[in-house]
């Protein structure tokens, strides 16, 4: 006696940032409802023009202990003839791996893991490949950031963690907060605009973009300051916030393509460093 088996139910949705938009499929119920309960305005019926495939298989305990989330990512991506290459960094992370074509726009990824780390290994998966998308079709860059509006103009300020990107957030009031922990620089109609990323952060706010003013560099220290930056030397400390290099394995073009990028995004912009103390107004001094 034959047992046929059945068929594994696939959860699908369209999911669009910055008026680009992601065909996304996954095997997991749990995340599928979880996205469509927080981030539901980000559905979209506009046509695709990624498609990403993520398919979850829980696994036992992991002896390497509990997945570090913080700082460290969790896969790496190496670019090899026109496609990311996706593989488990983490070692609590028991496998992961998959590939996305830039030829074809397509992507699937396996992930086997604990069942609690679902979300954020989903997350990361979806944030990565629409990072390595903007970057190579729509020549934007994705920063760990906090961007701000104020007076119709985005203010993005760049840092490690705990250097005070939420902390900005919370002192400038939460209905002017793109994101504090993600955003979108990219080019619109002649425009540098800034889109705030769902996904990940305290403060999410619509999807609506604002033209860029200025960029700052967050250093935590006892007073507030700002010093001016040059050109040069504000690409590079930029590009070390920048999501493509966060995730790639070997530098090489994906490194020189941040930068070209970077400079493409931040021509006639002001490039500051913000000395910033926690609990402090600033918004004067810039």
């Amino acid at each position: 006696m034959q047992v046929k088996k059945m068929a594994e139910k696939i959860f699908s949705f369209n999911f669009s940032v910055a008026k680009t938009t992601a065909l996304v499929k996954t095997n997991s119920k749990g995340i599928f409802t979880w996205v469509k309960s927080k981030y539901k305005k980000f559905f979209s019926n506009k046509k695709k023009d990624f498609e990403l495939e993520i398919m979850l298989k829980k696994t036992g305990e992991n002896k390497k202990g509990k997945i570090v989330l913080k700082k460290k990512p969790l896969f790496e991506v190496e670019l090899k003839e026109n496609q990311l290459i996706f593989k488990e960094k983490n070692k609590s992370i028991q496998c992961i791996k998959g590939f996305f074509d830039l030829n074809s726009k397509k992507g699937r990824i396996k992930i086997f893991a604990q069942k609690e780390f679902f979300w954020i290994c989903f997350v990361d998966v979806l944030i990565a490949c629409y990072a390595f998308f903007f970057l190579f079709f729509h020549r934007g860059a994705m920063f760990h950031s906090c961007a701000v509006k104020e007076k119709g103009k985005a203010y993005l300020f760049a840092g490690k963690s705990s250097e005070g990107k939420t902390t900005i957030a919370r002192l400038s009031g939460k209905e002017k907060v793109l994101n504090d922990e993600i955003n979108l620089v990219i080019r619109e109609k002649g425009r540098t605009m800034v889109y705030g990323f769902p996904l990940k952060g305290e403060f999410v706010a619509g999807k609506k973009g604002v033209p860029l003013k200025k960029v700052f560099l967050i250093k935590k220290s006892s007073r507030i300051k700002v010093l001016k930056m040059p050109k040069m030397k504000s690409l590079f400390q930029l590009s070390a916030h920048a999501f493509p290099l966060f995730f790639a394995k070997k530098k090489g073009k994906i490194f020189f393509e941040t930068i070209i990028v970077i400079d493409e995004l931040l021509k006639n912009k002001e490039c500051n460093t913000l000395l910033f103390t926690r609990n402090n107004p600033f918004w004067r001094k810039i």
